[in-house]
């Protein structure tokens, strides 16, 4: 039953991930159109999950280690070096799903891109992270608050916070699409000058050569 939630959650995913594309790129196709493309994106949107749980994983026994060997110097300093390194990869998988959708590209691709933008923008990724959690945090408290409570106000509290949660996902995988969007779309422009630049160059080169 697992398996089955699990591989129907990542088609579903994989059709959402495809709206927001569409939003984020200004694009406009029918709602059965974008189902059936998204389909391309299925099962590397499963091994996208696949890679992270293995990472996150490997992070994790890293910073048991860690935590292990510093230990006997201070409990405190490795039980908060341990806990960074996980949360470091976390955060720098932050693009993973961006990076696989709106470049087109492998699971392979899109987590090492997840981490070269880690790398190049580190404070950028970190705020928008930062942001993400917050907003994600204050979901999961209200989910608590209301489920603490009982009554017809709570129900009605209960499909309020449904349809509120509901718009904050969204928000959130627009969010983080559309800083992707932007920081990539930067650097384009960036690389289309220096081409421009490099072409002008031997313009000028080939003609004082004449």
């Amino acid at each position: 039953m697992a398996l089955i939630m699990f591989l129907l959650g990542a088609r579903l995913k994989a059709f959402k991930l495809s709206i927001i594309q569409e939003a984020v790129k200004n694009k406009h196709t029918k709602l059965m159109e974008l189902y059936k493309e998204s389909g391309r994106f299925y099962t590397r949107l499963i091994a996208v999950k696949l890679l992270l749980f293995f990472i996150v994983l490997g992070a994790s026994i890293v910073g048991t280690v860690i935590y292990i060997i510093l230990t006997n110097i201070n409990a405190w300093l490795a039980l908060i070096v341990g806990i960074l390194i996980v949360i470091i990869v976390v955060i720098a998988l932050l693009y993973r799903e961006a990076a696989l959708i709106l470049e087109d590209t492998t699971a392979l691709n899109a987590i090492s891109r997840s981490f070269e933008i880690f790398r190049k923008n580190k404070f950028y990724v970190i705020s928008v992270a930062i942001i993400v959690g917050i907003v994600n945090f204050l979901i999961i408290a209200a989910n608590q608050f209301i489920s603490q409570n009982d009554g017809m106000i709570t129900t009605i509290f209960a499909l309020i916070y449904l349809f509120v949660a509901l718009i904050v996902s969204a928000w959130t995988n627009v969010f983080v699409f559309s800083t992707y969007n932007s920081m990539t779309a930067t650097k384009n422009k960036t690389t289309r000058k220096i081409i421009r630049k490099k072409s002008v160059k031997k313009r000028i080169s080939k003609k004082s050569r004449r």
